[in-house]
C-alpha cells in the first residue's frame, strides 16, 4: 500500500478508536446519574405511533394513555389495536384516549389514506413514535417496490 494510504487508515482508526474512547466515558459518567426522562401528564397533547399493537409499541401505548394523551395507533390490524386498548382499560388504565386507524407500510395508497384521515381529523401531533415496520418480501418486483421502501424509509 502506498504511504499515504497507511496514514489516512492510520488517522481514521485514531479518530474512530478516541471517538469510541469518549462514548464509554460518557456512558460511565451516565451511569452515576439519572438520565431516563419522565413523560408528564399532558393532558391534551396527541401521540401518533405505528405499529402500537405489539412487542415495543404496545408498551409505549400503555405509557402515553397512563400519562393522559390522546394516542392515534396506526396498524395493519384495526381489531387488535381496539382489544389492546380494552385491555389496558380493563387492567386499570383509566386516563388517555385512544384512535386506532388502520396503516399498512406495505401499501403507499394504505399510507397516503392514513395521512389524510389524520390530517383531517387532528389539528397537530404533539407527539410522532414510527415503529411501525414493513414486512413481507423485500424484493418484490413491481411499480411499487421503490415507494414501498421509501415510505417505511421516513
Amino acid at each position: 500500500k502506498p504511504l499515504k494510504h497507511l496514514l489516512t487508515e492510520i488517522v481514521f482508526e485514531v479518530r474512530y478508536n478516541f471517538l469510541g474512547m469518549l462514548s464509554v466515558l460518557d456512558d460511565l459518567v451516565l451511569q452515576e446519574k439519572e438520565n431516563s426522562e419522565e413523560l408528564l401528564m399532558s393532558n391534551g397533547k396527541i401521540a401518533l405511533i405505528t405499529g402500537g399493537t405489539r412487542g415495543i409499541g404496545a408498551q409505549v401505548v400503555r405509557k402515553l394513555l397512563q400519562r393522559d394523551l390522546h394516542v392515534i395507533i396506526g396498524c395493519r390490524n384495526v381489531e387488535a389495536g381496539q382489544k389492546l386498548c380494552e385491555i389496558y382499560r380493563a387492567k386499570g388504565v383509566r386516563t388517555g384516549s385512544f384512535d386506532v386507524q388502520h396503516l399498512d407500510l406495505n401499501s403507499l395508497s394504505s399510507v397516503r389514506a392514513f395521512a389524510k384521515v389524520i390530517k383531517e381529523k387532528y389539528p397537530r401531533i404533539n407527539i410522532l413514535i414510527n415503529n411501525g415496520e414493513q414486512v413481507g418480501n423485500w424484493y418484490v418486483n413491481n411499480s411499487c417496490r421503490f415507494s414501498r421502501y421509501y415510505v417505511w424509509s421516513i
